[in-house]
Formats: structure tokens, C-alpha cells, sequence
């Protein structure tokens, strides 16, 4: 493996979340596999007037590199990224989000490395810390962002009130098995036409020979997880681990960001 160029890009959209952002790359930085020295991180700013630049600019040892973003949404700051990743894998990770265990990232690249078939891979669930605010462990267990996704069935997390993590019609999909290694476990899922699964955010890892074969400027997860699934054809892996997603500390922050997202 040639250890000048990454086998993982990190791609991390930023707008002001010097807080989150800290957490985040502590997380990347405890991680065991890959190498230090075979990921990349990309930090996409859009401008932010807060330490987030100067505080990603602290983690020497995890290959930080700072890009802007002129137009400051984030799906513009992820194709920025796209462009200038060097990884065979890309991983599609929020300043909010945090990994939670030291072999995520093992665990979440094997499905794509001894399965051709997958295109995607993704956690299964959002970690419930009982030291997180109450939003975001009510969040947590509803698997979702956004209270309205359960009604609406576009959910991508396991929830606690339907016991599943979706709403739309998965698809033929087996049970969590383990690899051949007996390490990794993950469902194999091939969506079917029709309403899709929600794919795509906070976690979700993808080859980057396959961004590049469709369009991802400006990278909405779903329009691209769509074209991977159904316009080449591959299938998507849940993975039996989870991810941590602090989307807001208060209810004032929590109204900010759903304006924000519908403002882009």
C-alpha cells in the first residue's frame, strides 16, 4: 500500500463549529485503522469568523487540510472536497458528528473492500450518551435529524418507536452477518424502484471511483446515493455500529439549523 497517497479521505463541511469540530477530529484522531499516515482530512470551510480553521489546523499528525468554500452550504463544501481527495474511500463525516469507537472506521471501509456489489456504507444507528442534552438523546433514539422524517418515513437510523431504520420499502436485504473475517457485520441492501431509503449523511463512506462517475456538484447525500444505488447499479451496507450526531445543544440552536437547511 503506498503510503504517500491516502487510502481514506475525511471530508468535513464547517461553518462556524469550532466546538463540535474539536470532538469531531478527537474521534478521527483515536481511530486505530487506517495508519495515520494513509488518511487525509479535509476541512471545507465557509468562512467561519470563530477558531474552527485554527483549531482543525492543530491536528498535525491527521494530515488537516484546510479548503474554503466560497459558497458556503455545505453540499458545495463536500463536492470542493470530492475534487480534492486523493483517497481510494471517502467518508462523508459532519463537524457534529463523533465516532465512537476506535475501529469505525475498519469496520465501515471492509464492506467496500471485499464487496464489490456495495457502494455505500453507513451506520445503523445514532449512540444514545445519557451526557447529551436532552434534544439530542430524544434525536438519538428517534434515529433522525428531524422529528418530521418519522412521519414521513425518510428516517436512516434505527428508531425506537418503528424498530426499524426506515420507513420506505428497504428492499431485498439479509440479516446482520459477518465477513469473512468474522470481524464487521453489516446488512446487504439492494433498494427497489420506487421511493428510496434516505442515504447518504453523517457517516457514510463511499469509493471515490463511483462520486466521480456521477454528478456530486453540489453534493446532496440522497441525489447521489441514488444515482450509486439505482444508476450504477450497486447496493448499500448497513452497518451494525452506530455514529454520534450532536445536532444541537438548546432548541434555539436546534431552530437555526432547520432554518439554515431550508434556507440552502
Amino acid at each position: 500500500m503506498n503510503a504517500k497517497r491516502p487510502i481514506l479521505s475525511i471530508i468535513i463541511p464547517t461553518l462556524n463549529c469550532a466546538e463540535s469540530l474539536v470532538d469531531c477530529l478527537w474521534s478521527i484522531r483515536g481511530q486505530v485503522l487506517p495508519p495515520k499516515d494513509q488518511l487525509e482530512v479535509l476541512v471545507v470551510d465557509g468562512g467561519s469568523d470563530d477558531p474552527t480553521v485554527h483549531d482543525a489546523q492543530i491536528f498535525h499528525d491527521l494530515n488537516v487540510k484546510v479548503l474554503e468554500n466560497p459558497y458556503q452550504i455545505a453540499e458545495y463544501g463536500k463536492a470542493i472536497g470530492v475534487r480534492k481527495a486523493l483517497g481510494k474511500y471517502l467518508a462523508f463525516i459532519d463537524s457534529d458528528n463523533i465516532l465512537p469507537e476506535p475501529l469505525w472506521f475498519w469496520r465501515m471501509v471492509r464492506p467496500l473492500e471485499h464487496d464489490p456489489e456495495i457502494g455505500l456504507s453507513e451506520p445503523f444507528y445514532y449512540v444514545y450518551r445519557k451526557r447529551d442534552g436532552a434534544i439530542n438523546r430524544y434525536l438519538a433514539m428517534m434515529g433522525m435529524a428531524d422529528p418530521l422524517c418519522y412521519w414521513l418515513g425518510t428516517y436512516d437510523r434505527r428508531c425506537q418507536l418503528s424498530h426499524k431504520w426506515t420507513g420506505c420499502d428497504a428492499g431485498s436485504s439479509s440479516d446482520f452477518k459477518p465477513d469473512e473475517f468474522k470481524c464487521a457485520y453489516y446488512a446487504k441492501i439492494r433498494p427497489k424502484t420506487g421511493p428510496m431509503p434516505t442515504f447518504g449523511a453523517n457517516g457514510c463512506l463511499m469509493r471515490r471511483s463511483d462520486v466521480l462517475r456521477v454528478n456530486y456538484d453540489p453534493f446532496f447525500d440522497v441525489d447521489v446515493a441514488r444515482q450509486i444505488l439505482a444508476g450504477l447499479g450497486k447496493c448499500a451496507a448497513k452497518v451494525d455500529c452506530g455514529i454520534v450526531h450532536l445536532v444541537a445543544r438548546d432548541w434555539r440552536m436546534f431552530y437555526r439549523k432547520q432554518r439554515r437547511r431550508v434556507i440552502d
